[in-house]
């Protein structure tokens, strides 16, 4: 497997789009409803471990496993073992100098058999919760029933294998009661973290959104980080701009060196610097990209990830450098990569 550089920060594959649900801001869930656009086929187990093992080879920090939802692929812990070999100086302890793996999952169906197997490998898990609110919950996540993402947090809890729980930012969920109530809900179960995922270009309706009031939604965020110690990751390249900008007196809270979605040594969009593995092995520069590193070609990905190559308000920006903005959600909206990000607050 040939990539762009010697090795990616960290390679997000979805192995299947099998899913038990139709979420409003899935990627594949979008395309069926795109004229024209099909779900493509996933790896069979020969073509699937064949990948997993060139992955090894990029040696990224670490992966993510996700979807459709992984757990319904029959061959995930087959996958997870190569992936991960087993640790041969100290087998009890499979974190111990070996790659770290986050699943990412609804939690439907989720259960204790498979938190074990989890727990042997020793994998995380980042469970999928985008309201604390039963009603939104089931309208974002058609198909799933809130109570059951609560019972696969406390399994994973129980068996010490919860890392995070994803929150995908849309406009079902970003009022301030809908804030607050994550935050709550955190503080009930004692989870540690939340991974605040921006407005996603893969949403039916992005290019028609209003843009959101990200002073609203990021003070909301932050008002929930103070009030409950929580450690807060917003996957939008204009974040930490913003807290700059508004002199807010917060204190970014210090993030692991080992993902799982935010990467605290890289400021604003890492577009290509890391990958993003479609269900039928087609590589991507970003997990939302519409079209994958072969069509945009290498010399364009590098021009897009030199910020100063932006152009309109972004080039003029006093934060270009540390932000950039959302590459893939400009693409989307725009048709240009190099454009200014739409929905930028600054």
């Amino acid at each position: 497997m040939k990539y762009l550089n010697p090795k990616p920060i960290f390679v997000d594959w979805a192995i299947t789009t099998k899913c038990n649900l139709n979420c409003t801001h899935c990627r594949y869930f979008s395309k069926s409803k795109v004229k024209g656009q099909k779900v493509k086929k996933e790896l069979n187990s020969e073509q699937v471990q064949e990948l997993a093992i060139n992955i090894n080879k990029l040696n990224p920090n670490w992966i993510l496993i996700e979807g459709g939802e992984p757990f319904l692929r029959k061959d995930l812990f087959d996958i997870i073992k190569t992936l991960k070999p087993s640790n041969r100086s100290n087998p009890r302890n499979p974190w111990l100098n070996s790659r770290p793996i986050y699943i990412i999952t609804s939690g439907k169906s989720f259960n204790e058999d498979l938190a074990k197997k989890c727990k042997n490998k020793g994998v995380k898990l980042m469970i999928s919760l985008d309201s604390a609110i039963k009603t939104t919950y089931e309208k974002i996540r058609k198909g799933a029933h809130f109570n059951d993402a609560i019972k696969a947090i406390k399994i994973a809890k129980k068996y010490n294998i919860l890392d995070s729980i994803n929150y995908t930012l849309q406009e079902l969920n970003t009022s301030s009661k809908e804030i607050h109530a994550i935050g709550k809900l955190t503080q009930k179960y004692k989870i540690k973290a939340i991974n605040f995922l921006g407005y996603k270009p893969n949403t039916c309706t992005v290019s028609k959104t209003v843009i959101p009031d990200f002073l609203k939604v990021f003070t909301d965020i932050i008002n929930i980080q103070k009030k409950y110690g929580l450690k807060i990751m917003v996957d939008e390249p204009f974040y930490k701009p913003w807290i700059i900008k508004s002199k807010i007196k917060y204190q970014i809270s210090k993030m692991e060196s080992k993902g799982p979605i935010i990467v605290e040594d890289k400021s604003g969009c890492i577009f290509g610097e890391y990958i993003f593995i479609e269900p039928d092995g087609t590589i991507k520069p970003c997990s939302f990209s519409p079209i994958s590193i072969k069509q945009i070609g290498k010399q364009t990905i590098k021009k897009i990830q030199n910020k100063r190559n932006r152009k309109g308000k972004c080039a003029k920006c006093e934060y270009l450098l540390q932000c950039g903005g959302c590459r893939v959600r400009t693409y989307v909206m725009t048709g240009d990569w190099f454009e200014s990000d739409p929905f930028c607050p600054l």
